[in-house]
C-alpha cells in the first residue's frame, strides 16, 4: 500500500467516485487491475477520513488499498508539569497545596474579587470584574490595600511564543499603606513555559494573587476556553465570610464616638477604653461564630467547639509573665433580657481567665438594662474579661434576626500577640515561622552552628514555655519534645575526604531529644540567650542534654560530639516595662541540617551495598 506517496499517473487516469458505496456499485463494469479514486473513503475502516486510491481484482471481486490521504498531525496538549510543590493535579483540577500557597499565613483578604479572562488575538487580557480598584487586606490586623488592575499577559516572552505547549504566568499585585490605586501589576514566567514556583515574597510590597496557564495551539490560533487553568491564590487567603467587608444597613452603624470610633470604613475601640488590660497578651487567635436560627436568641459559639460547645484547644493568655488559659464556651444572648422595647441592644461577651487545668466553662454575657452600649473599661478583677461586644436590632413581631443588622466588635484582637516584625538579629540569616504564639525563626545561609557535614536523619520539635517573674527577676523556661523523650539518628563525616575524592566515610551517632527546664537570674533591659544542645554518642540511649544561658550569644559549633540545635533569645524588661512575648524568639538551627530524601537514600545505599 502506498501511504502519502504522490500518484505518478495523474488524477485524470482514475475513475473517480464520491464514496465507497458508489465505487462498489460500479465494480461489475470495472476491468481487472483498474485503479480508482474515492474522494470520501471514510467508509473504509483502513482509511476513516480523506481520499483513497484502490486497485480492483476482478477474479476476487476485491479492492486493494494503494494510497490514502495523509492527515496533518495535530499535537496533543502538553501534559501539565505538576511539580507537587507549587502545583499538583487531581482528577480534573489543578490546585496549590495548602502548605505551599503563595500568601503569608498572617495575611487576610477582606473582600473577594475576580477577573474576566479573554484573548484579543495577540495577548491574554485580565480584566477585574467591577473595574480596577483597591481591595482591603489585613496583616495581623493592620489594614493595607491591594491594587487590582487590568493586566496584559504576553506570549512573546516564551520560546516560539509558547506554540504547541502549555505556558504559565504568575500575576503579582502591589500592596500599599494608603488607599491609592497602583498604576501597574506585574507578572513572572520562565521562558520554557513550565509552572512557576510560587511562595510568599521576601517583602510584603507585592503578593502573587494567581497563576494563569493556557495551552497554546501549535498554529498560534486563539486558545479555547477549556484550555485555560487559573489558580486563584487569593481565594486561600480570604477572611472568613463574617469578617469580609460587605454593605451594612445604616441602622447597624450608629457611632457614639465614645465606646466606638469610625475611621473611614473601620470601626474601632479607642485604646483608652479597651476592656482588656494593657498587660494582657492573648497568644493565639480564635473566632466566635454567630447563629441566628432561633428568633429568641443569638447563639455565640467558639469556632471549632466540641459537641458540648467548649473550645478544647487551649487559648493561652499571659499577664506580667504568668501564663493562664482563656475559657471559651457557647453562650446564648436572649431577646427578653431587656426592659421596655429597645430597637437596638448590646451584649458584652465575658470569658474567664483561669489555669489551663481548670474545668471548662461557658462564656457569659453582660448587658445594660435599656440595651445601651456596654461601658467599656477593664474589670476590677482579672478573672473575667470582655472579649467582644455584639450589637443587634431586635426581631419585630414574628420576624427573625437579620444578620445585616448585627455587628460584633472583637476586642480580643486588640490584645493579640504581635507577629514577628524585626529584622534578623546577631548577623545570622533568619526565616520567620510562627507556632504556639512564640516567634520562631529558622537560621539560613552560611551562619549555621551545625557542622556542614552533619545531618539529622529525623525531624523533631518542642513545645516551649517561657515566663518571667518580675518580682523575683526570674526567667523560667521549659521545653517538652513533641512525641516524648527519645534519641534521633545523626550522620557525620569522619574527616574532610579521601585523597582519591571517593565518598566520605561516615559514622552514625545518636543525639538526645529530652525534656528540660530551668530558671535564670538575668540582667534587666538586655537580651539573654538560652542555648540548647545535645551530646552525640554511638550508643542509642537517651543522654544528658546541654542547656546553657548567657548574656551574649555563643552560637557556633562547640565540638565534634556536642551540637547546639537551637537558641531562645529573650528580652528582659526594665522595672518600668512589661514583659513582651513579641521579644521571645526561637532559632531552630536543626532545621538547616535535616537530611534530604536524596541524602537518606544515599546513606541507605552506602550502608546496604
Amino acid at each position: 500500500m502506498r501511504i502519502s506517496k504522490p500518484s505518478t499517473t495523474g488524477e485524470s487516469s482514475y475513475e473517480i467516485y464520491k464514496n465507497i458505496a458508489l465505487r462498489d456499485q460500479a465494480s461489475e463494469k470495472m476491468e481487472d487491475g483498474q485503479e480508482v479514486k474515492v474522494l470520501d473513503a471514510s467508509g473504509d475502516p483502513k482509511v476513516k477520513i480523506g481520499w483513497a486510491i484502490y486497485k480492483f481484482s476482478k477474479e476476487s471481486n476485491w479492492f486493494d488499498l494503494l494510497e490514502k490521504e495523509v492527515q496533518p498531525i495535530i499535537p496533543k496538549p502538553t501534559i501539565i508539569n505538576t511539580d507537587d510543590y507549587s502545583i499538583f493535579k487531581t482528577v480534573n483540577n489543578l490546585s496549590v497545596p495548602e502548605a505551599m500557597f503563595a500568601m503569608r499565613t498572617n495575611m487576610r483578604i477582606l473582600e473577594d474579587f475576580d477577573f474576566d479572562l479573554s484573548f484579543d488575538g495577540k495577548d491574554m487580557q485580565l480584566t477585574p470584574l467591577g473595574g480596577a480598584r483597591t481591595i482591603k487586606i489585613a496583616y495581623d490586623g493592620v489594614i493595607k490595600y491591594l491594587s487590582i488592575l487590568n493586566q496584559k499577559l504576553s506570549f512573546s516572552v516564551f520560546d516560539n511564543k509558547g506554540k504547541g505547549k502549555r505556558v504559565h504566568w504568575v500575576v503579582d499585585a502591589n500592596v500599599s499603606d494608603t488607599d491609592i490605586l497602583s498604576t501597574y501589576m506585574v507578572f513572572s514566567f520562565n521562558d520554557q513555559g513550565s509552572p512557576v514556583l510560587v511562595k510568599p515574597k521576601s517583602t510584603d510590597a507585592q503578593i502573587p494573587i494567581m497563576q494563569v496557564s493556557v495551552f497554546v495551539p501549535a498554529n498560534g490560533t486563539a486558545p479555547k476556553a477549556k484550555d485555560f487553568v487559573i489558580h486563584k491564590y487569593w481565594k486561600k487567603a480570604l477572611a472568613p465570610a463574617e469578617e469580609r467587608i460587605k454593605p451594612t444597613a445604616p441602622e447597624a452603624v450608629e457611632i457614639d464616638n465614645y465606646t466606638i470610633e469610625k475611621n473611614g470604613e473601620v470601626l474601632t475601640v479607642p485604646a483608652s477604653l479597651n476592656p482588656i488590660r494593657h498587660n494582657y497578651t492573648i497568644r493565639k487567635n480564635f473566632q466566635l461564630d454567630l447563629n441566628f436560627d432561633d428568633k429568641n436568641f443569638i447563639r455565640v459559639t467558639p469556632r471549632g467547639a466540641d459537641e458540648n460547645g467548649f473550645l478544647q484547644i487551649p487559648i493561652e493568655i499571659s499577664s506580667t509573665g504568668a501564663i493562664y488559659a482563656l475559657q471559651l464556651g457557647t453562650v446564648d444572648l436572649p431577646v427578653n433580657a431587656f426592659a421596655g422595647s429597645p430597637e437596638m441592644v448590646h451584649f458584652g461577651i465575658m470569658a474567664k481567665v483561669e489555669s489551663d487545668q481548670a474545668p471548662k466553662v461557658a462564656c457569659e454575657y453582660i448587658i445594660e438594662a435599656d440595651g445601651s452600649p456596654i461601658k467599656l473599661q477593664p474589670k476590677q478583677t482579672d478573672q473575667k474579661i470582655c472579649i467582644a461586644q455584639i450589637r443587634a436590632k431586635l426581631p419585630v413581631n414574628t420576624d427573625g434576626w437579620r444578620e445585616e443588622f448585627v455587628t460584633m466588635w472583637r476586642y480580643w484582637e486588640t490584645a493579640l500577640l504581635e507577629t514577628f516584625g524585626e529584622t534578623p538579629v546577631d548577623g545570622y540569616g533568619a526565616e520567620y515561622i510562627e507556632s504556639n504564639g512564640l516567634k520562631q525563626i529558622t537560621s539560613i545561609g552560611s551562619m549555621n552552628p551545625t557542622y556542614y557535614n552533619l545531618r539529622y536523619l529525623q525531624d523533631f520539635d518542642f513545645d516551649f514555655k517561657i515566663s518571667y517573674n518580675k518580682t523575683n527577676n526570674a526567667l523560667n523556661f521549659a521545653g517538652v519534645p513533641i512525641g516524648g523523650d527519645r534519641t534521633i539518628k545523626i550522620t557525620r563525616a569522619i574527616w574532610d575526604g579521601l585523597p582519591d575524592g571517593s565518598v566520605l566515610p561516615k559514622e552514625t551517632l545518636y543525639g538526645s531529644i529530652k525534656t528540660f527546664s530551668g530558671s535564670y537570674t538575668p540582667v534587666k533591659g538586655k537580651y539573654c540567650y538560652i542555648h540548647m544542645g545535645t551530646n552525640m554518642n554511638h550508643i542509642e540511649e537517651i543522654q544528658t542534654v546541654n542547656v546553657t544561658i548567657s548574656a551574649s550569644p555563643n552560637i557556633k559549633p562547640q565540638s565534634n560530639y556536642m551540637v547546639t540545635w537551637g537558641v531562645i533569645k529573650v528580652y528582659i524588661p526594665l522595672d518600668e516595662e512589661q514583659f513582651d512575648y513579641s521579644k521571645v524568639i526561637i532559632y531552630k538551627y536543626w532545621k538547616n541540617a535535616l537530611a534530604t530524601f536524596d541524602e537518606l537514600m544515599q546513606d541507605y545505599k552506602e550502608r546496604n551495598p
